[in-house]
């Protein structure tokens, strides 16, 4: 077992750019932040834009969870991808508590 700082098999590669891609959706959610593109509605879908880019921000998060654990089976063990791992449970155990204790 050897300990690494950056990922060195390609599942673990996948795990922290499907977490660079869920930053780099959140942040661009802020250009769909105007006016001009609410749709109407003042729940979660109000700005359908916005709605869309943080569906597929959480889903490309999440999968960064699940290409964690495929790189643990290819006996990964290195530290950016076990932080992009814990990030990506994180976002799947929020998006759990949401669904289960609604407020």
């Amino acid at each position: 077992m050897r300990f690494r700082i950056y990922p060195g098999t390609s599942p673990g590669r996948w795990s922290v750019a499907f977490a660079l891609g869920f930053f780099i959706l959140y942040y661009a959610r802020r250009l769909v932040m105007k006016p001009e593109f609410h749709t109407g509605g003042e729940g979660f879908f109000g700005n359908m834009p916005a709605a869309i880019i943080m569906i597929s921000a959480f889903l490309v998060g999440s999968l960064s969870f699940f290409a964690f654990l495929k790189s643990l089976f290819k006996k990964e063990f290195s530290l950016i991808a076990f932080i992009c791992g814990a990030f990506g449970l994180l976002l799947i155990m929020f998006a759990a508590g949401e669904v289960l204790f609604p407020h």
